[in-house]
Parts: C-alpha cells; structure tokens; sequence
C-alpha cells in the first residue's frame, strides 16, 4: 500500500511520463494551432481575390447599336458579321432563336437574355398551333422585347415591340434584323421598316386604325 505522499508522488510522476511519451509537436498539434495570425490592421477593410462580374451595360449597348447605324454605310465589314448560329443545332428552338437575336444585334456573352413563347402573334403566317417567341433583352428598370417569327418559310424576322402610333398597345413595330436596325430605331430615323407583324397584331385597340386583316 501506499502512503498518501508516496501515492501522491507516484501518481505525479506517472502523469509527467505520459506526457513525456507524447509530447504536443508543431504536427501534433490542432489544425486550429497552426493556423497564421491576422494582420490585418483594425478598421481596414480585408482583400479579397474574389473580382465582381462585369456585366455590359444597356447604355453600352444602344451606344453600340447607334454607331453601327451611323457607320452602316461605310463599308460590307460594318454589317458582315460571319455566319449565323443554326437553329438545328441548339439545344431547344428558343435558345436557337435567342442565339440568332444575339448574334445580330452583336450582344456579348454576359448580356443576359430571356426568351419565352408569345401567346399573341404566330410563328409564322397562317400558323394556329405554332407561336412566335418573345425575347427580352434587360437591365434594371430598362427593357426591350423582341418577337421572333418567320416571315417567309426559311428567313427568321426579329420585331420590336412598341406602342403603336395610333392607339398606342405594344405592338410589333419595328422590324429589327441587325445592330444598325437597332442603332436606327433608337435615333429615330425615318424609313425603319415596318414589322410584318404590325398590322395583324391582335394587341391593338379594336378602335385602332392601322389594323389590317
């Protein structure tokens, strides 16, 4: 038996062994030990790697738009843009329509468009079943939306949509085929081609008088 002291130093003693066994190394220590101090100095704000998107602004956009309609003449290289994406080949109908909108009026990569069915007007003439695609192109409170339908049996027509003159529904109004139709109906030019859509469309006032058919 031990004595309380001897017990006391033995129980001591056996302590300190076990720690001398497994001593607490730089490895051996909790992830949290060997983790670097913050330098950072109180009241700065801390770096960060992590850099914001940059997104094409509509103010870009229509500047882009209204300098190809300035330029329009100067040359095939101010309009050729190479081929135009295949509907084909994409994954669904709407998302080859919105690539041919982007391809002509020459919007970047990280202009975001939404493109969605339009109950109101047809995919092409005659169409009962088929309907055309609308596609909206915006940023904050600004918008524009773009009809997409086939105004013969193989060549996709793109239509704005605006108040009409007369009874002032959004309509169909004008038809925008390139950057420089679009650049063109910014500034106000006269002589912008009508949407074939314009006058068929089932969005006017019944007491509009530019509606045909």
């Amino acid at each position: 038996m031990y004595r309380i002291g001897e017990r006391t130093s033995a129980r001591n003693a056996t302590s300190r062994n076990r720690f001398a066994r497994h001593p607490h190394t730089a490895a051996d220590r909790p992830l949290a030990w060997n983790y670097p101090r913050d330098t950072q100095t109180p009241g700065q704000p801390k770096e960060t790697t992590v850099r914001e998107a940059t997104v094409t602004s509509m103010e870009a956009i229509e500047a882009a738009a209204r300098h190809a309609a300035l330029t329009r003449g100067e040359g095939p290289s101010s309009t050729d843009y190479g081929a135009e994406p295949s509907i084909l080949h994409a994954p669904s109908e709407q998302a080859g329509v919105e690539a041919i909108l982007r391809h002509r009026l020459r919007l970047p990569g990280d202009v975001r468009l939404s493109t969605y069915e339009d109950l109101n007007h047809p995919l092409f003439p005659g169409a009962q079943h088929f309907r055309a695609t609308r596609t909206q192109l915006s940023q904050g409170r600004r918008a524009y939306f773009f009809i997409g339908a086939y105004e013969s049996a193989w060549r996709l027509a793109f239509s704005l949509i605006a108040p009409c003159p007369d009874c002032g529904a959004p309509v169909p109004s004008a038809l925008i085929n390139s950057q420089a139709d679009f650049g063109d109906w910014l500034i106000g030019r006269d002589g912008t081609s009508e949407a074939p859509l314009f006058r068929t469309s089932p969005v006017h006032r019944r007491d509009c008088s530019l509606v045909s058919g």
